[in-house]
């Protein structure tokens, strides 16, 4: 591959902007049989929180994962908007 850098992405199935994580994250759980809410908060195919607590989280995933980059559903995008300029700046 030469110098070029190593792309991850991780594929987003729910973006959720909220001050109430933890009862985002019970509903996403049960759409979802045998996922918990931990399970939705640990996952990098789920960003459910405020803007400052997905920014932290981002780089946990990158940390952990690798991931370099996201894609998320095209419903999410609006939300997604906010996410980039706190990763911006």
């Amino acid at each position: 591959m030469g110098d070029r850098e190593a792309v991850l992405d991780a594929g987003v199935q729910h973006v959720e902007i909220t001050d109430d994580r933890a009862a985002a994250a019970e509903r996403v759980a049960r759409a979802v049989p045998g996922l918990t809410p931990t399970d939705v908060l640990a996952a990098p195919y789920a960003l459910v929180g405020t803007v400052d607590q997905l920014v932290d989280e981002l780089a946990e995933h990158r940390e952990r994962w690798g991931f370099t980059s996201y894609v998320v559903r095209a419903q999410a995008v609006d939300d997604v908007a906010s996410l980039i300029g706190q990763l911006r700046g």
